[in-house]
């Protein structure tokens, strides 16, 4: 996020937090209003052509336990949280985008994310995660070796990435 938000950051894919994060730093005076006014959005790009757009899609996953002993009140918690207008205030104060489609008509929504509707958009194009316990490493694997763009080599990039990725997962490397 901070290259992004410095001198030479262009091309982001990210949560709406870095949104919120940006507007927080400017309304403290560590960042520039330009900056802020830059920042413009799209969904994401097709990566192979004539396919249509796939993002990756999160989530928090709330799930009860089988031997809980509070079932019935865990139920109604995951009810609850679940709902269009909490799902609504989540987005607005923590920046995390509702996996309910209602909530992006919330006007609290609209008015703290203006990109709201793409992101809506972008959810209902979205594509699982490749199914791992580690996602984390290989995202931040995925990242250490193919940013920035300039550096990629075509010809070792995909290479040293697996490679990267692979002694990370057996523990040979740290990222």
């Amino acid at each position: 996020m901070f290259q992004f938000q410095g001198e030479r950051g262009s091309f982001m894919v990210n949560w709406p937090f870095v949104w919120s994060a940006t507007q927080g730093a400017v309304d403290d005076g560590t960042l520039d209003q330009a900056l802020l006014d830059d920042i413009g959005w799209a969904t994401y790009p097709e990566v192979e052509q004539g396919t249509g757009s796939s993002p990756p899609i999160g989530g928090i996953n709330l799930g009860i336990g089988a031997f809980s002993d509070h079932i019935e009140e865990a139920h109604d918690a995951v009810q609850c949280i679940v709902t269009p207008e909490n799902q609504a205030y989540y987005f607005v104060h923590d920046g995390n985008p509702a996996s309910h489609a209602e909530a992006y008509e919330d006007p609290e929504v609209l008015e703290a994310y203006p990109m709201a509707p793409v992101i809506r958009d972008s959810l209902e194009d979205a594509a699982s995660r490749p199914q791992t316990p580690y996602y984390n490493e290989v995202s931040t694997g995925l990242q250490n070796t193919w940013h920035p763009p300039a550096s990629v080599n075509p010809d070792s990039t995909p290479e040293s990435s697996t490679d990267l990725i692979g002694s990370v997962l057996r523990g040979e490397k740290l990222l």
